[in-house]
């Protein structure tokens, strides 16, 4: 890898970064691949989709003593090594508002949307009945789903809002 930037005329890409981005995403989805195999607990305790009844300590060791520890951290470098260009590049607000569609957007559509579809899936395949409407959604306290899934959206839109009030008090 090299740590050279490149002019491709519409932007300049330091690939090593992007490269970094893409070998991190193949990591959390062997991670989240090894929680089907995992025999820490920790699948059953998010109610995974499939839980293998053959368990392996390798695939538990490997997903959250190893990979859980840094992948995640380094997405959150990543993304926060290219926010000082972005929030130079426009005003406050409309970085923001962009994160706002990139991020909230996304998230508020999957907890009111995908995560409580999930749950009727997830009861309807094991025979369980359904539950209060109220408990698909991850405000509940008794939601099986909660925000764990998708915790880094708005905890990554937390940092945006801290980093474009750092950069622009400082300009």
């Amino acid at each position: 890898m090299s740590a050279d930037v490149i002019d491709t005329g519409k932007s300049n890409r330091i690939y090593w970064l992007d490269n970094l981005r893409t070998f991190m995403i193949f990591l959390v989805v062997l991670l989240h691949a090894g929680i089907v195999y995992e025999s820490s607990g920790v699948g059953e305790y998010i109610r995974w989709v499939v839980i293998d009844p053959a368990k392996n300590d390798i695939s538990g060791i490997f997903s959250f003593i190893i990979l859980d520890i840094f992948v995640i951290a380094t997405m959150f470098f990543v993304a926060g090594f290219f926010t000082p260009n972005a929030v130079e590049k426009r005003s406050g607000w409309e970085f923001l508002k962009s994160r706002l569609y990139r991020l909230i957007l996304p998230w508020i559509v999957a907890t009111l949307m995908l995560i409580p579809l999930y749950k009727v899936l997830y009861l309807y395949s094991r025979g369980l009945p359904q539950e209060h409407w109220t408990t698909y959604f991850h405000f509940s306290s008794e939601s099986l789903t909660g925000m764990n899934w998708l915790w880094f959206l708005p905890v990554l839109f937390l940092f945006n809002i801290a980093e474009v009030v750092v950069l622009k008090k400082r300009t």
